[in-house]
């Protein structure tokens, strides 16, 4: 029987019991709190203690991650958000669950910048939108694996000064994605071009209601669907090499033909970007040319799978492709 610790009457469990009820490691548990803040009930010394919300929350979590959730998606939910997620059921457009009465299906956003999370704490959960995912920077957003991105409808980004550079990155990461910018201070030109892109603006302080009613609408300006990518930059260089050292032209050139698409993908992302005007033609080529990459990754992964070649692991840290 797991021993329980009674501090100030509430039943608390040290980190070696919450490891053996829940299936996750020591270990995982002490990182988990460095990255992502999921702070024990109490500490004394060195030693855990969690509380019992807490070994039911982190049961929950062990469950999401094994039904392919990434951590960074759960890591700050409650207890309801959390069985809100397990094994979701759909129905003619709507979700069920059993730890959750029967509601319709929300849009997913997701929160970057300090601003927008800490209003999202201060107001608590909506019943417009759900937050799947939370970065503290474009940076963190733009390292994410695909499959953090993959089900998003908008992200609300804080972005004091307006940075077009960054609103570019992001687009250019996930182009089919809303996103509303939060500022601070902006010049006249910055706003004017941001709103003839069809971005959402809200001045700085803003409510919690109206950053979830901006999220929640559709996109004004559809910049073009596009094929996730399934190499990356690092992974294509590598593959590149390996063939050269084989004396094996022809990943090299189906190589060379993925680079030039995804160049020439981000070209037309920026000139939708910077000409709204032409944005209908240039957002087909946009899909066309994305269409034409997938298929040549594609291609690239037969060839290398026949030459029994695995591509390497990606820089984000994601589990290694088997081309």
């Amino acid at each position: 029987m797991y021993k329980k610790i009674d501090m100030s009457e509430q039943e608390l469990y040290r980190i070696g019991t919450v490891s053996k009820l829940t299936g996750i490691s020591p270990e995982c548990l002490r990182a988990w709190e460095r990255r992502y803040d999921l702070q024990p009930a109490q500490k004394t010394g060195k030693t855990r203690f969690y509380s019992h919300e807490q070994l039911q929350n982190l049961s929950k979590i062990k469950r999401l991650i094994e039904q392919g959730h990434p951590i960074s998606s759960l890591a700050q939910l409650d207890g309801r958000q959390l069985s809100a997620r397990l094994t979701p059921v759909s129905l003619s457009g709507q979700t069920y669950s059993a730890d959750t009465a029967y509601r319709p299906q929300l849009p997913t956003i997701g929160l970057i910048g300090t601003n927008v999370i800490m209003l999202e704490q201060d107001e608590g959960a909506s019943d417009r939108v759900e937050v799947t995912q939370r970065w503290n920077n474009v940076a963190d957003f733009l390292n994410s694996r695909p499959s953090e991105l993959r089900h998003l409808n908008a992200v609300a980004l804080s972005s004091p000064t307006l940075n077009l550079e960054e609103i570019r990155d992001i687009r250019a990461r996930v182009s089919d994605l809303r996103i509303v910018a939060v500022y601070q201070y902006a010049a006249d030109t910055r706003i004017e071009s941001l709103k003839k892109q069809g971005i959402p603006l809200l001045a700085w302080p803003v409510t919690w209601e109206k950053l979830v009613s901006a999220c929640a609408q559709p996109m004004e300006l559809d910049i073009g669907k596009s094929t996730p990518r399934r190499y990356e930059d690092s992974q294509l260089l590598s593959i590149a090499s390996a063939a050269r050292q084989r004396g094996d032209s022809a990943p090299r050139h189906l190589v060379s033909l993925i680079t030039s698409l995804n160049a020439y993908e981000q070209y037309t992302t920026e000139h939708i970007l910077e000409a709204p005007d032409d944005a209908d033609l240039h957002c087909r080529i946009r899909a066309d040319v994305s269409c034409a990459r997938g298929l040549l990754e594609h291609s690239l992964g037969d060839l290398l799978e026949t030459k029994a070649i695995h591509a390497p692991e990606k820089a984000s840290g994601a589990r290694p492709l088997k081309a």
